[in-house]
């Protein structure tokens, strides 16, 4: 299926940063805690084993988080792509994400704009989502929403306090 409703897209990128998340926590939680075993095994004596440890841990927990950060992006995009197509657009519309201020807004767009109700160039419409479906989608969309208001008071705080 080349389309995906509101609900799903919803769905879809709320698991994906939830995966994200997850992932990035335990490369946190996994390279540190070799670390920490190293400090009670060795103690404070052969420094020059666990500064070796610490660059060789770095190099590969940043390689995976770059890994990770990477599948996170190319899922997004994929997501959207769908949804774009469920609005009849061009899945190259998704390039609008990585323009200041525009991504925002193409992102809102895609997250309460509704899908077209009729087969489209892209294909048939989506299935209709069950309302438990739909019901933790709008709260996700809720959650959503109120965080980036959140962010955006902050950084007026910041900008405010950094003009005193």
């Amino acid at each position: 299926m080349n389309r995906l409703n509101r609900t799903d897209y919803i769905l879809r990128t709320t698991k994906y940063t939830i995966l994200f998340i997850v992932a990035l926590l335990a490369i946190f939680f996994v390279s540190f805690a070799g670390v920490y075993s190293l400090d009670q095994l060795y103690g404070e004596d052969p420094i020059s084993q666990i500064k070796d440890y610490y660059n060789s841990m770095g190099i590969v927990a940043f390689a995976l988080v770059g890994i990770v950060i990477l599948t996170y992006v190319l899922f997004i995009i994929k997501a959207s792509i769908k949804r774009l197509h469920d609005l009849d657009f061009s899945g190259w519309w998704v390039i609008s994400y990585y323009i200041p201020y525009i991504g925002t807004l193409v992102c809102i767009f895609l997250l309460f704009y509704p899908g077209l109700k009729s087969k489209n160039r892209f294909g048939k419409v989506p299935a209709k989502p069950s309302e438990t479906r739909a019901l933790i989608a709008g709260i996700c969309s809720t959650i959503f929403c109120y965080s980036w208001l959140f962010t955006l008071i902050k950084l007026m705080k910041n900008y405010i306090m950094s003009l005193n």
